[in-house]
């Protein structure tokens, strides 16, 4: 597929990572399960995670058939208001079934909603265009009575799913988590409405059904590596799950964090994507970076590197984003004064097993360094 828009790449990134069926699914919390089994409280929430990514495989196809907007990747910048506005569109459709979900009252295997209070909650949620949005929901099987394409100021839908009722339960469950949710996620430091506020409920990932508190515990590896697709994200994590070091899967996919013992950022992280896109539009790479602040102290070892990991010590800068920055790494190459960013040089990408050795070699020697200057 040609992607000639920003929101195709956004769409594609975000049907790659709603959770696969191919992974285990969790325990269900009782009081979600409205009456009827795990089982089929599994089965509706895989048929909603398939109308997700129906939805994710038409925006990424043919956008302009949802109203989507088309700005060309070629014409924009990554982190402008242009590329934002797609990742803002394509949350417009899952907002209003969690707007749904946090008014409806469940009864008889149908939702009674009431308009005013979607009207308010879908407005909180920061949606837009709600009755285009319910219209959709007609295309992917919703009957919505009290609807026609307009929809009225005041007054109550009735929601049905007729391929699978229960799938009204799974619904009225997101709502119910993400109203508890909303409030915890704005209490922390890095609280606003982005896609982050919402990316475990589009995921549909099994920890927003597996308590009924307002937290969400973190996203998986497996889920990461399902993802991915390759090998060398398990071996790079086990690399350094034996140097004492645990791995913390990010917001996004996007950069992914080692914690010291302590729980503090090593800066080492695993990328999957950009670092310099707000969101990870720019390629599905997957990408290794190493906090090295002493190159002096191993400079034989990194001379005697293959080419392809070599430049990133030759090709490395430091752009000066800041005066005072004090992460500034200075080492001598080939004679020459080198300074490159102390947060993101050194990434090395994709790397292969042999690289990981290589690199795991230039970590250790790194850690020696540290040592010896304490």
């Amino acid at each position: 597929m040609n992607n000639t828009f920003y929101v195709q790449i956004q769409a594609r990134r975000i049907r790659k990572c709603i959770y696969p069926e191919s992974l285990p699914m969790a325990k269900v919390c009782p009081e979600y399960l409205g009456g009827i089994s795990e089982k089929r409280f599994q089965k509706a929430l895989c048929d909603l995670r398939k109308i997700f990514t129906d939805y994710y495989k038409q925006s990424e196809n043919d956008p302009a058939s949802l109203n989507l907007p088309l700005f060309e990747v070629e014409k924009y910048r990554g982190c402008s208001a242009e590329s934002r506005a797609g990742i803002s569109a394509l949350l417009n459709f899952p907002i209003a079934m969690f707007a749904v979900g946090m008014c409806a009252v469940d009864s008889d295997n149908v939702l009674t909603v009431d308009i005013q209070a979607l009207r308010k909650k879908f407005a909180v949620l920061k949606g837009k265009c709600l009755p285009e949005q319910l219209a959709l929901l007609t295309d992917y099987g919703f009957v919505v009575d009290g609807f026609a394409r307009k929809l009225p100021r005041s007054g109550e839908l009735v929601i049905h799913f007729p391929d699978n009722p229960d799938l009204l339960i799974v619904l009225t469950a997101l709502g119910d988590k993400i109203r508890k949710y909303i409030p915890y996620f704005f209490s922390q430091p890095a609280g606003c409405y982005c896609f982050r506020l919402f990316e475990q409920f589009v995921y549909l990932t099994p920890a927003v059904f597996a308590d009924s508190t307002e937290k969400l515990p973190p996203k998986t590896l497996e889920h990461m590596a399902s993802i991915v697709e390759n090998n060398i994200l398990l071996y790079m994590v086990d690399e350094f799950n034996k140097r004492g070091l645990t791995f913390q899967v990010d917001a996004e996919f996007l950069k992914n964090r080692f914690l010291n013992q302590k729980g503090k950022d090593t800066l080492n992280f695993i990328e999957y994507g950009d670092y310099k896109s707000m969101y990870p539009i720019t390629n599905e790479n997957l990408a290794l970076r190493l906090k090295l602040n002493n190159p002096d102290a191993y400079m034989e070892k990194i001379e005697a590197l293959p080419p392809h990991l070599f430049s990133a010590f030759t090709d490395g800068q430091c752009d000066n984003c800041s005066e005072k920055c004090n992460r500034k790494i200075k080492y001598k190459l080939n004679g020459e004064d080198k300074c490159v960013c102390g947060c993101h040089a050194f990434t090395f990408k994709p790397p292969s097993a042999d690289d990981v050795d290589l690199l795991m070699e230039l970590y250790d020697l790194e850690q020696n360094a540290r040592v010896q200057q304490k």
